[in-house]
Parts: structure tokens; C-alpha cells; sequence
């Protein structure tokens, strides 16, 4: 059994340092899970060389690197930990099509790759998501003055809205306590499939 788990939420909602949390813990509350992987964003690496995306096609880019990193694990490990889910890619290539022919197809391109995703089931198990906090993370690659309140608020229920079309469930994070919280929930979604360790 491989299991997905997604860490999603807004910029500087805190999901990458829950996620790093989260797959570093997961050995010590379940010994049977022998192979575990992080995938990480790989969004962080391209803005930290080419600064903000200002096109939609460096979208539909990340997209599609974000996807291999996550389908190119081999072996395949038992979890497979994301602090980026594909469909966020989505999100962004919306905010940067400003209603353009040009901007609309490949906001189309994207949704169709997305969809293919999602043909039989949920792409991912698991997705935790984290709400706006008052205080941005600074993760040294956004601009943190960019992410006001007013633009969390849009963003937080862009994200939703997309989930909710590919059908994509979700479980909300407490502001406290969060990983304490993912490991509870991991656990209850284990026990509901009596998931063993296959040696």
C-alpha cells in the first residue's frame, strides 16, 4: 500500500515546515511505515533563480515538474509526503492569465493534465490544509509584504474552490497543536484500512 499525503494552504500558511515535521516524525509513531519520501516544492527552487513567475507558462512548467518529481520515485516509498500538491500550480496559472486567450489555454492545458490526475480517484489520501495565519512565515523566497490579509482571504477560497472541482477532499488544521493533529488523523485513516507493513 502507498499512501499520498499534501500539505496545502497559501503562501507562508506554514505547510512546508509541517510537512518536514510530519515525514521526519512518522518513523517514531509508525515503525511499520519503512520508506518514507518528501517531496518538496519545487515552485521555491525555481523563484529562488528567476525571482516571481510573471507568466502563465512558467505555470504550467512547475506543474509539470512538481508531477514528475512526485510520479519519478523509484522504488515507489510506502508515503510519499508533498508540501506542494500539483493543483496549486492551477491556482497560480489562473492569478496570472488575466483573461487572455493565451493565458486561457494554458490555464486549460493545466486543468486537463490535472484532470488526468484525478480520473479514478483522489490524487492524493490525505490533504491537510492550512488556513491564513495573521502573521506570514517568511520563507525567504516570496515577497512576504505581497500575501496582506485581503489577498489570503481570495487566495484561501480560490484553493477550496479548486479542490472542491476535482474533488479533492481535505482536512482543516487547527492553528495549534497541527502536527499532533496530522499525526491523529494519519492514524485514524490507517486504521480504516488495517494497513500493515508489507515486508
Amino acid at each position: 500500500m502507498n499512501i499520498r499525503v499534501a500539505f496545502c494552504g497559501v503562501p507562508g500558511s506554514g505547510k512546508s515546515t509541517l510537512a518536514r515535521s510530519f515525514s521526519g516524525i512518522i518513523p517514531h509513531y509508525f515503525p511499520e511505515i519503512k520508506t518514507i519520501e518528501l517531496v518538496q516544492e519545487y515552485a521555491r527552487e525555481y523563484l529562488s533563480k528567476f525571482g516571481t513567475t510573471e507568466h502563465v507558462a512558467e505555470q504550467l512548467l512547475l506543474f509539470e515538474k512538481q508531477l514528475v518529481a512526485e510520479n519519478s520515485l523509484n522504488p515507489v516509498p510506502q508515503l510519499i509526503v508533498s508540501d506542494s500538491p500539483i493543483f496549486l500550480a492551477f491556482k497560480y496559472a489562473q492569478d496570472l492569465s488575466r483573461g487572455t486567450l493565451k493565458g486561457s489555454k494554458i490555464c486549460s492545458e493545466i486543468f486537463s493534465k490535472l484532470q488526468v490526475e484525478y480520473i479514478n480517484k483522489p490524487r492524493y489520501d490525505l490533504v491537510f490544509y492550512l488556513n491564513p495565519r495573521t502573521e506570514v512565515i517568511d520563507d525567504g523566497v516570496r515577497l512576504k509584504n505581497h500575501y496582506n490579509s485581503a489577498w489570503q482571504v481570495k487566495a484561501n477560497n480560490h484553493i477550496k474552490g479548486i479542490m472542491a472541482t476535482i474533488n479533492q477532499p481535505y482536512i482543516e488544521v487547527p492553528n495549534e497543536k497541527q502536527l499532533e493533529f496530522c499525526i491523529q488523523q494519519f492514524k485514524i485513516y490507517l486504521d480504516s484500512f488495517g494497513f500493515q507493513n508489507e515486508e
